[in-house]
């Protein structure tokens, strides 16, 4: 059972490096990782895990600045080491791998993951192809929805199986179907809609998009998608007065065991010096944490928004540790203070 916390609630595991969809809204912006060496052993997957729950860590977040299940054995052991040690999990996939269609993979999500959320922003095949962009002939419309329906079917064999639900980013491409979109599910079995807006402000700040979640909240409010739940994750930006749940409450681990303060971040194509404070191929995850408890809140970053609802909603209403935002110049201390790869200074990370 997982400890008294003394790191942060949240681990956030990536395990893609591959993924078959080039999605407009997302923000790696259609760029793959530099590799960075080695892939974390699963060894270290494993050890990762448990460091995290003896620490007081609660809830494991498997997703990816890439799709995750691109590795399924990678994948299936997250899911299933983290169960063991008594964290709670979500994963958050496409739908569209390989491994989705057929074998064990399934049944391990449905059976054992807390709640499982597919990306299905659209209605339509057509719509599909405009907003995802796949760059896999197998990856489609109906391929992501079948994902849906056997994951549905899996949890409800096992009786107590996961929560298995949708994630719509709403977009000027797409807003005409966010009404379909809940039908089809509400009719399908789906648990939820979580419905989003672009993480940067750009393609969801237009009145087509406005008007679209405005009518499905109208319609939500008078019953008619019942039983599906809406979740309206489609606030805008955070002001300074709410708190950055990074450091203290969250953190990322790429594929290769590189730990950031921010998924943002870490996207391929971003990954600033100083949002990586560690490399778990050299060093063990406590060694990260105890740095960490040192470093004061960021501020937020520009157009920053509080996108996972499900486990970060938690951090913002109360769960959260409660200390005052990084000033500048306490930023500029923190960049200096937290391990930067090939800096010379008393937390460089040593090899095991």
């Amino acid at each position: 059972m997982p400890g008294r916390q003394v790191g942060p609630r949240i681990l956030e595991i990536w395990t893609g490096v591959a993924c078959p969809l080039n999605c407009r809204f997302c923000y790696r912006h259609g760029k793959d990782f530099e590799r960075a060496g080695d892939l974390l052993e699963p060894s270290g997957l494993t050890d990762l895990l448990r460091e995290f729950a003896s620490g007081g860590g609660e809830e494991v977040y498997l997703s990816g600045g890439l799709e995750p299940l691109t590795r399924p054995h990678a994948a299936a052991r997250v899911v299933g080491e983290a169960k063991r040690v008594g964290l709670r999990v979500q994963v958050y996939t496409n739908g569209v791998p390989p491994a989705l269609a057929a074998g064990y993979l399934p049944g391990v999500l449905a059976r054992e993951a807390d709640q499982v959320r597919v990306s299905l922003p659209a209605a339509t095949e057509l719509t599909y192809r405009e907003v995802t962009r796949p760059v896999a002939a197998t990856a489609t419309f109906a391929r992501a929805c079948g994902t849906v329906d056997r994951l549905l079917k899996l949890s409800k064999d096992s009786g107590n199986g996961a929560r298995v639900g949708v994630s719509f980013l709403v977009v000027e491409r797409n807003a005409r179907e966010l009404d379909a979109a809940a039908r089809l599910w509400r009719d399908r079995g789906a648990a939820f809609l979580n419905v989003r807006v672009d993480a940067e402000g750009v393609l969801s700040c237009g009145a087509e998009v406005r008007d679209a979640i405005a009518s499905l909240r109208h319609e939500a409010n008078a019953g008619r998608y019942r039983p599906l739940e809406i979740d309206f994750f489609s606030g805008g930006v955070l002001s300074h007065a709410e708190r950055c749940i990074a450091f203290h409450n969250k953190v990322t681990v790429d594929p290769f065991g590189l730990v950031f303060v921010c998924c943002r971040q870490a996207q391929p194509g971003a990954r600033p010096d100083w949002a990586q404070v560690g490399d778990l191929r050299v060093e063990r995850f406590g060694q990260v944490i105890q740095r960490l408890q040192t470093v004061p809140p960021l501020r937020h970053c520009a157009r920053c928004t509080p996108y996972e609802s499900w486990f970060n909603r938690q951090a913002q209403q109360g769960t959260a540790t409660h200390q005052e935002p990084a000033t500048e110049e306490k930023e500029v201390a923190l960049r200096s203070a937290v391990w930067v790869p090939g800096q010379v200074n008393s937390n460089k990370p040593r090899v095991r």
